[in-house]
């Protein structure tokens, strides 16, 4: 374990798993990577210029907008119209995945925001996402800062807001899934019993290893409150070895206030069906040729203190008891306040607003290491 304390109030809402088990800055700065006016352009997995943006002509397309309405039907609306003014014209570019995340102040009308999408997106083909206590995407009013010389997107927390990406994805199989605790698998279950689950086939391997093209890469959403996240990460693993797994825990919202997940394959939904579901994880698997999935650090956090520690006692995803690099053994808040108490000045005032705890692969492995 690796304290870290964030430059923002919060990480990034989205955070790499299996690659990423740290949140750092590089000189203590936060890690941002600008969004572009005009959407993220890619063909295949070329790599894309210091704007974000792929060359022109390129097959696949993302594009984001986030709108501040306090009225949800049309900050859904603004969202579409702005992500549409990003899309270049014609059939060839007619969105059919989107990613939606809705400020915790609309809890009432949830139900609606996977329907409205359908309506204004007719060319959707599945939709997934979640509320959340704050909301990020492509601003829509030109009123942000500028990173690198482009605009940076913008955040919206504390107010009413929806974040919406759409992508265009020829030649990418798309699949989304929702499950709860109660539905998965065993331990010791086969690979085949989390394709039965997800709807998302294994690999077909060729001379022992499967074509690129054949392996799916995850994007995934949990409720805060779902404890059997490890589990299901760990099946995943198990399941699909070669796939990229990102994703993260839903940012906690008002406890006052519902925490949803949308998650919609129009070709299955049956009529009337809202999309929403309560509690446990929701996801999408893609693969296609020239498809992948780059997990990236998340910004905002860099290494506090001067130790790290292993877990040796734990229950769920619950940190019980923590031993340092001399073999001390200690509960982790008696291991945050002997941290806090060495820090200086600025760095207790900043661990006072955010405080990450980020894993590392290996146990005790030198802090030096980690900032590398």
């Amino acid at each position: 374990v690796e304290l870290s304390a964030g430059n923002n109030d919060r990480p990034s809402p989205l955070v790499a798993r299996r690659s990423l088990y740290r949140w750092t800055a590089r000189d203590g700065a936060p890690l941002q990577r600008a969004l572009p006016r005009k959407g993220i352009r890619c063909r295949s997995s070329a790599p894309v210029d210091a704007t974000g943006a792929g060359e022109e002509g390129s097959s696949f397309h993302w594009v984001s907008a986030v709108s501040k309405a306090a009225v949800l039907q049309l900050a859904i609306k603004q969202a579409v119209e702005a992500c549409r003014e990003q899309l270049p014209g014609g059939d060839a570019a007619a969105p059919t995945f989107a990613m939606v995340f809705v400020s915790s102040r609309f809890s009432t009308e949830f139900s609606t925001v996977v329907p409205s999408l359908k309506k204004l997106v007719p060319s959707l083909r599945h939709v997934v996402g979640s509320s959340g206590f704050g909301v990020i995407g492509g601003s829509i009013t030109g009123e942000t800062t500028s990173v690198g010389g482009v605009a940076a997107p913008e955040e919206v927390e504390l107010v009413p807001g929806v974040s919406l990406t759409l992508a265009v994805l020829p030649g990418v199989e798309v699949r989304t899934f929702g499950v709860v605790e109660d539905m998965l698998p065993d331990a010791d279950a086969p690979p085949d019993s989390w394709a039965e689950l997800l709807g998302v086939p294994l690999p077909a391997a060729q001379q022992g290893a499967p074509e690129a093209s054949d392996i799916p890469h995850f994007m995934l959403i949990a409720d805060p409150a779902f404890t059997a996240i490890q589990d299901a990460l760990q099946g995943l693993d198990y399941s699909y070895p070669d796939s990229t797994k990102v994703g993260g825990l839903s940012s906690s919202t008002d406890m006052r206030e519902q925490w949803c997940a949308f998650c919609a394959n129009f070709e299955t939904m049956e009529e009337g069906s809202s999309g929403v579901s309560y509690g446990g994880l929701v996801g999408v698997a893609m693969k296609g040729a020239g498809f992948t999935i780059e997990s990236i650090v998340a910004q905002g956090c860099r290494p506090v203190g001067e130790h790290t520690y292993t877990v040796v006692k734990g229950q769920k995803n619950m940190v019980l008891e923590v031993e340092d690099e001399e073999g001390r053994l200690s509960s982790p808040l008696a291991a945050l306040q002997n941290m806090v108490a060495r820090l200086s000045p600025e760095d207790q005032q900043l661990v006072q607003r955010s405080i990450t705890a980020a894993l590392a692969r290996e146990s005790l492995k030198p802090l030096e290491e980690l900032q590398a």
